[in-house]
């Protein structure tokens, strides 16, 4: 097997927690997806992978930050000039108010808003450790060592970010009952 094999069967062994990765930092379904791919190539792309086991998925994680890093500075760098150009033409833009949908829908709208509100004002780290615990129900030890850390340390980190999860919650629901 050439090593480039060796290291697409890896990618795509590690596919789902990066997305997971992705995902809890960017809230950007269709970006994921691209950042997957750049994050792919630049693993082929490097010459000094790692050997030993361990050692792969921390790696393999710290590529992922610096693409989610260098993706944020670019749609930051967009947004400003469309910031600019929308000042030029003064034109402001308008979002179009859903109408005439159930109270059911409605509600489980206002819930799902008030979730990403909560996760949304998380740090990083809390809301990326929440989302691989919770939608990929990984172990304290797998999450460990994709983090490269130990299982002690995921589970105080999981703790404190539930207990900040449930205080946002709770301050989201109070800033929606007092509007």
């Amino acid at each position: 097997m050439t090593d480039a094999n060796r290291w697409t069967e890896i990618l795509t062994e590690h596919r789902d927690w990066l997305r997971t990765v992705i995902r809890a930092r960017l809230f950007d379904l269709h970006a994921s997806e691209d950042l997957l791919q750049d994050v792919a190539i630049a693993v082929l792309a490097q010459d000094n992978r790692p050997t030993e086991q361990e050692h792969i998925a921390p790696w393999l994680y710290r590529i992922t930050l610096r693409k989610i890093i260098n993706y944020q500075r670019f749609q930051g760098r967009q947004k400003n000039l469309l910031r600019r150009y929308g000042r030029l033409r003064q034109h402001a833009e308008t979002d179009d108010a859903e109408q005439g949908e159930a109270l059911h829908w409605l509600m489980q709208r206002e819930q799902a808003a008030e979730l990403r509100t909560a996760l949304a004002k998380l740090s990083q780290g809390d809301r990326e450790m929440l989302m691989l615990k919770y939608t990929h129900q990984w172990s304290y030890a797998q999450i460990a060592s994709s983090l490269g850390v130990s299982p002690k340390t995921i589970e105080y980190r999981l703790l404190r970010a539930r207990k900040s999860l449930r205080a946002e919650l709770t301050r989201v629901s109070g800033e929606v009952c007092h509007d």
